[in-house]
């Protein structure tokens, strides 16, 4: 269980930095199209910072798939039931800030 509590709070911390560097592509983006606007950079800087902010998105996606899967690992560590035919309310199971909790 220790194990599995360990790899829950890594794929949390790691979690946070993805975050942080999706919510600071945008403005790279943006910043990058108005220079091209201005003519003061080519169209591929343009292009390579819509790449970046998809790259951060996916991986921030990927880091919230891993948070669960290592959120289950912990459910059955804890000796959890799990039941894959039962439905779950995806809305019940995640808070405001985008992290996972525990359903009672």
């Amino acid at each position: 269980a220790e194990d599995a509590l360990a790899r829950y709070e890594t794929a949390q911390r790691s979690l946070i930095d993805l975050q942080a560097a999706a919510q600071s592509t945008p403005s790279s983006e943006h910043l990058s199209h108005n220079q091209y606007q201005a003519g003061l950079v080519t169209y591929v800087n343009v292009l390579t910072s819509e790449q970046q902010y998809r790259q951060a998105q996916d991986s921030l996606v990927q880091g919230r798939q891993q948070l669960a899967q290592n959120l289950i690992a912990l459910y059955k560590a804890l000796g959890g039931g799990w039941n894959s035919d039962e439905k779950v309310d995806r809305h019940s199971a995640q808070t405001a800030d985008g992290s996972l909790r525990f359903a009672p």
